[in-house]
């Protein structure tokens, strides 16, 4: 049963979020039935691990956590781009989406909207710069966006946002994937807006760089970024949040979700 009235249908792939203290209890399933108003879904399998809805309460009525509910995220979209099933996996070399110019001194040098799309098996594991989807030094991109897409099973990364300024990433659904997963990269990005974005499972990379290690859901290097509403569900190697020393104050609202592995 879902809070929220969706018009997800059957055959749309979902995943559940781990309600306890392995972030791998995430479940992905299949939808095979949907009620009228896409509240209640039928799954082509039953789940392996329980996993809580209706948060937690205290005895007494006063304390209330609604943040240990499990979070449900669709992965199906209209656009697929992907690796192939069997080679990407074993040497971990997916697909990538790059967004690069030759010069970058006049706003919007080029559009990317990225709309209701899926991108799976991507990023690739050995190489720096090898992303799911990846703007690329371009500067100004008032333009363009990434909205309501979706990424999962990445090998590096999901979304990556590097020498870009004015960029909306938002209403993303990212899953199971290895590094820093919505990734400023070094400083320069300001007045991109990252909001309303679910993230679960992010696993360590040893062969990128050292922060990826321990990685972030969301790793901000900046302070002139709008980053508020996001979602979360996370492992003892993964934090929420990873920053670089900043000048300035830097704000973040977000549901979090930690669940140790």
């Amino acid at each position: 049963m879902l809070r929220e009235d969706t018009e997800w249908e059957v055959g749309d792939r979902i995943f559940v979020s781990s309600t306890e203290y392995s972030m791998l209890q995430a479940e992905e399933r299949t939808i095979v039935g949907v009620s009228s108003d896409g509240r209640t879904i039928e799954l082509d399998l039953p789940l392996d691990y329980d996993h809580w809805g209706d948060g937690w309460m205290s005895d007494d009525g006063q304390y209330e956590m609604e943040n240990y509910r499990a979070d449900v995220g669709l992965l199906t979209r209209n656009v697929v781009v992907q690796g192939d099933e069997t080679f990407s996996k074993q040497e971990q070399f997916g697909a990538q989406i790059v967004l690069s110019t030759e010069t970058n001194t006049d706003a919007n040098p080029l559009i990317g909207q990225f709309s209701n799309v899926e991108v799976r098996q991507a990023g690739q594991g050995l190489k720096p710069g090898k992303y799911p989807i990846h703007f690329h030094m371009v500067g100004n991109v008032s333009l363009s966006y990434v909205k309501n897409c979706s990424a999962a099973k990445s090998f590096n990364r999901g979304i990556t946002v590097h020498g870009v300024n004015h960029l909306p990433v938002e209403h993303n659904v990212v899953f199971d994937t290895r590094g820093n997963t919505i990734f400023t990269e070094d400083g320069t990005e300001r007045f991109n807006t990252i909001r309303y974005n679910l993230i679960a499972v992010v696993r360590p990379i040893w062969s990128i760089l050292l922060v990826d290690q321990s990685p972030a859901c969301f790793w901000i290097v900046n302070p002139s970024n709008d980053v508020y509403g996001n979602v979360c569900v996370v492992g003892a190697l993964t934090t929420a949040f990873g920053t670089v020393r900043c000048l300035n104050q830097m704000v973040f609202q977000a549901r979090i979700s930690l669940t140790p592995a």
